[in-house]
């Protein structure tokens, strides 16, 4: 920062008008092509501005879903490399113990070399993919299970739990996602037992699948194929694309989604980086 520029002052979310977050955010969106909305109504406290002067020039967040905490920091192009993303980053993790997740698009060299210098690893890269098939164009699924909307969170969480298992790619689903008008939850039965679930967030222009997940004990058996199908049928009705995240790495995973019509329009780096226990 030059020597009259006002210091950076690093504010919590009742502190700042939504109108000024929504600026910078939009001003974001306009300078850079490679970000992505941040989830809505993800700043609800775990949120920080960083402003210099009356401007908010930075936004970050630390959500904390299902015992996960994914770290999020944006800056206006014109702010960054003066010590922005490090205060928000400082204030964010300041007293925070465990693993911290974080991730952004795979060509942001600027954002990978922010998180590396931190001491972040990359585990993985998710494969971001859509399909925007007419009804005609879904394909057929197995009539093995019974899908409907369920709205007993506890059992959509424990299916998806048992589904992902400890994978690195694990989506952080909490209450408060579920619990969203926007979101819809499905079960996938079979006699009477649920045996897959989907999270799905459904806007203007597409189906977000959350998550995506078949319990263990009812593998290759069309249960994720009938959920996805679903979903596919869901979008057309609705006049709007499907986008799934899948490992770049799984290449039956891929080749599935393929065989689906799905494409590869993006890559998201995942990181991962351990905070030490606080000492005292």
């Amino acid at each position: 920062m030059g020597a009259n520029t006002p210091p950076i002052k690093i504010l919590p979310a009742g502190a700042v008008s939504p109108g000024r977050i929504s600026q910078c955010l939009n001003e974001i969106g306009r300078g850079d092509p490679l970000i992505v909305p941040p989830r809505s109504g993800s700043m609800v406290g775990h949120f920080r501005a960083a402003c210099i002067g009356d401007e908010v020039v930075g936004v970050g967040w630390l959500y904390k879903r299902s015992g996960r905490a994914e770290l999020d920091i944006r800056i206006q192009p014109k702010f960054r490399r003066k010590g922005v993303g490090k205060a928000l980053f400082t204030a964010l993790t300041t007293g925070h113990q465990g693993v911290l997740h974080a991730g952004c698009d795979a060509a942001q060299q600027a954002a990978q070399l922010f998180l590396c210098q931190r001491g972040f690893d990359l585990v993985g890269v998710l494969f971001a993919q859509r399909w925007d098939g007419e009804l005609d164009d879904v394909p057929n699924a197995f009539q093995s299970c019974q899908i409907e909307l369920c709205d007993d969170q506890e059992t959509v969480v424990s299916v998806l739990d048992d589904a992902y298992g400890s994978s690195w790619f694990t989506p952080a689903i909490g209450p408060e996602d579920l619990s969203r008008s926007d979101v819809d939850t499905w079960i996938a039965k079979r006699d009477g037992i649920p045996v897959g679930a989907a999270v799905v967030r459904t806007n203007q222009e597409a189906v977000w699948i959350a998550g995506l997940g078949t319990r263990m004990t009812a593998r290759n058996s069309g249960v994720a194929r009938s959920l996805l199908c679903h979903l596919m049928r869901h979008g057309c009705e609705r006049d709007a694309g499907v986008i799934l995240l899948s490992p770049s790495d799984d290449d039956l995973v891929l080749r599935w989604t393929r065989g689906l019509g799905f494409w590869t329009y993006r890559s998201w780096a995942q990181y991962t980086m351990n905070m030490p226990p606080i000492t005292t």
